[in-house]
């Protein structure tokens, strides 16, 4: 979702976890994604950015001009030339997974496995599909063309 001159780069996933509500002040992942890329010269800092802006002001606000009810968290995967992390959020509260080999994926579901069963919505996260998705990662789903 985004890169910055240090070679620090984020990608986020809307992720669904129990007792959010629209009320919930705070910033939108894009938020913390943002600010961590104009504040970070590496995967670690930026984590460190976006956790302390978390734990400060929280994460919250409407995710959809149509629907202003539609809340989520946020899940992201902050790389740089020296590897990777996933920051995984619920609320205030976060979990962190480093990286490693063959790699990782992120998608609409917690997936770091005791924050996940502490703080999932495991209804919305079947609704969105994220297990599904998340076991065809590596796999090719389009075929190619031939010419």
């Amino acid at each position: 979702m985004g890169a910055n001159e240090a070679g620090v780069v984020i990608g986020n996933e809307a992720v669904f976890t129990r007792g959010r509500s629209e009320a919930d002040p705070g910033l939108l992942g894009m938020d913390l994604l943002r600010l961590a890329l104009e504040r970070a010269d590496s995967a670690h800092e930026a984590v460190g950015c976006i956790v302390e802006l978390l734990e400060t002001y929280g994460q919250g606000g409407s995710c959809s001009y149509e629907h202003p009810g539609f809340t989520y968290d946020n899940s992201f995967i902050v790389a740089d030339p020296n590897g990777a992390v996933v920051l995984e959020t619920a609320g205030r509260s976060h979990a962190t997974e480093q990286v490693g080999a063959p790699g990782r994926s992120i998608s609409n579901g917690l997936t770091i496995e005791g924050f996940a069963r502490a703080h999932a919505d495991r209804l919305r996260g079947r609704v969105a599909q994220c297990d599904i998705r998340r076991a065809h990662r590596g796999r090719r789903p389009f075929r190619k063309h031939r010419r």
